[in-house]
């Protein structure tokens, strides 16, 4: 993907996991319940609960129950974790996060919300020196 200024290019890509405090959702929940229950977002331009809602149901939605905003996807899953709702984060985090209450990924179907990382350049002309830091950042990210 280019603009006039920028170039981008995919590094890797990472899952996103509807999460769940124990006890608020089914393991199979259905469309019906999920919008009933509280959803933490962290991307008001870029709803990931739309997407995720599209993937496994096949439904767009106009209004979603967003409770609150949070500033990132590690607020998210720690208000989660408390009980304050339902939101969508990559796997990674509920992986690697020590957490003082279990959460629960909820999966209504196999199918897989996939999010890309990507590396923002600007266009001007560049030196050898920032070409080698790009090859060595792009190998060390397994891209």
């Amino acid at each position: 993907s280019e603009s006039k200024k920028t170039e981008s290019h995919p590094v890797f890509h990472e899952e996103l996991v509807l999460v769940a405090p124990a006890g608020l959702l089914r393991e199979d929940p259905s469309l019906k319940e999920i919008l009933e229950a509280p959803l933490i977002e962290y991307f008001a331009s870029h709803p990931a609960m739309a997407r995720w809602l599209q993937l496994h149901f096949r439904k767009k939605t106009k209004r979603l129950p967003v409770r609150v905003y949070a500033s990132a996807a590690e607020m998210v899953l720690a208000l989660v974790a408390e009980g304050a709702g339902i939101g969508v984060v990559p796997k990674f985090l509920i992986d690697s996060t020590r957490l003082k209450r279990p959460v629960r990924i909820v999966r209504p179907s196999q199918k897989k919300l996939l999010d890309h990382i990507w590396m923002l350049e600007n266009k001007t002309p560049r030196t050898a020196l920032h070409e080698e830091f790009k090859k060595h950042l792009l190998s060390e990210l397994g891209a």
